[in-house]
């Protein structure tokens, strides 16, 4: 048999509707297959640029935990801390409270009771 008739049956064989079928859900099965993979990569994409902005924030949330507590290390730090969280003032220094006065209900000063009047008080209002 000379090269071009096997090439003529091979080729007959493969051009046949069975084996063109087969071919064909082959193809299908690995283009399926591959949108698989590439949807699995743009997950795991999502998710690394998701992880790796944590981190980022991470570092940043260290290097300001790191740079308040080498502040609490000195004096000026101390103080600075206690009279931003409290209201609190050195020997001589004096607290000022600032209040809006728009917004601000008026308080009426109680009468000053004498010991009497005040047990007075308490006996009435158990009645």
């Amino acid at each position: 048999m000379s090269g071009f008739q096997m090439h003529k049956k091979a080729s007959d064989y493969f051009y046949t509707k069975p084996v063109l079928f087969v071919l064909l859900v082959l193809l299908v099965l690995l283009s399926l297959s591959l949108y698989n993979v590439y949807g699995k990569y743009r997950q795991v994409k999502t998710k690394r640029d998701t992880a790796e902005q944590a981190v980022l924030k991470s570092k940043a949330d260290e290097a300001a935990m790191v740079a308040k507590v080498e502040s609490l290390k000195t004096e000026q730090g101390i103080e600075n801390y206690l009279r931003s969280q409290y209201p609190v003032a050195k020997p001589g220094e004096q607290v000022i409270l600032i209040t809006d006065t728009e917004h601000s209900i008026p308080v009426e000063s109680a009468p000053d009771l004498s010991f009497i009047d005040k047990l007075k008080n308490i006996f009435r209002s158990k009645k």
